[in-house]
């Protein structure tokens, strides 16, 4: 993605909990080592059926991350 002044920046968003308290969290910022700016990544969470996140608690399990984007 371009940004206005011609700069790169790779951007990670990350909405609506707080991340220290995710178990995929490192699982996450691993995989986010892969990205190179100036591109679009869609990353997916894939949750246990029992995994509190699923119904508004914090992750437990081990959740699937899985990275797909521009090659």
């Amino acid at each position: 993605m371009k940004i206005p002044g011609g700069e790169k920046t790779a951007v990670l968003y990350i909405g609506h909990h707080n991340p220290l308290d995710e178990a995929y969290y490192p699982k996450l910022i691993a995989a986010m080592r892969e990205v190179m700016p100036g591109k679009v990544f869609f990353v997916t969470v894939g949750h246990a059926g029992w995994c509190p996140k699923l119904t508004g608690g914090p992750c437990r399990c081990d959740a699937d991350v899985v990275v797909e984007g521009e090659d």
